[in-house]
């Protein structure tokens, strides 16, 4: 069954419909195969600023796809992170970077990441930050409530 892609820009949307693999020919499978390993890899190691760091950083993306903990959104869209998930890493890494200080240690980007994603694991951790990230988007959803959209500004003038 075929999905759709949609992709959208200047405000205009354009829509392909996307065979199943199985439905696809050949030619076409191996293109969309081989692009998305590349790609992705790509991807992975495009702020790497050493050898060692850019096999790191490949394994991790390897590693993820390989055991399907990638995300994706097959509608042309980015991968993306919940509002939620975003403001635990954003409060998990303020911590990790402040431990990090005072034992007076430099974390490169990378190494700061990973340290995130681990202090992120600890079950106790996650729900202590899910809670205080939920506070922290309340409080921006009201302070932020009285905000009002374009069309609704300009309707009636």
């Amino acid at each position: 069954m075929p999905q759709t892609m949609q992709f959208t820009k200047h405000g205009h949307t354009i829509s392909f419909d996307i065979p199943a693999y199985d439905e696809a020919l050949p030619n076409a499978r191996e293109y969309a195969y081989f692009y998305g390993w590349r790609q992705s890899l790509q991807d992975a190691y495009a702020n790497s600023k050493s050898a060692s760091e850019m096999e790191g950083a490949c394994q991790k993306k390897f590693d993820k796809i390989i055991s399907g903990a990638l995300k994706f959104r097959f509608d042309g869209q980015s991968a993306r992170k919940s509002d939620l998930e975003r403001e635990m890493e954003s409060l998990a890494e303020i911590r990790v970077s402040a431990h990090a200080a005072r034992k007076g240690v430099v974390l490169t980007k990378a190494r700061l990441a990973s340290f995130v994603e681990e202090y992120l694991a600890r079950p106790s951790i996650a729900e202590e930050l899910r809670l205080e990230a939920e506070e922290t988007l309340a409080a921006k959803r009201a302070k932020h409530a009285n905000v009002i959209e374009p069309d609704d500004f300009f309707a009636g003038m």
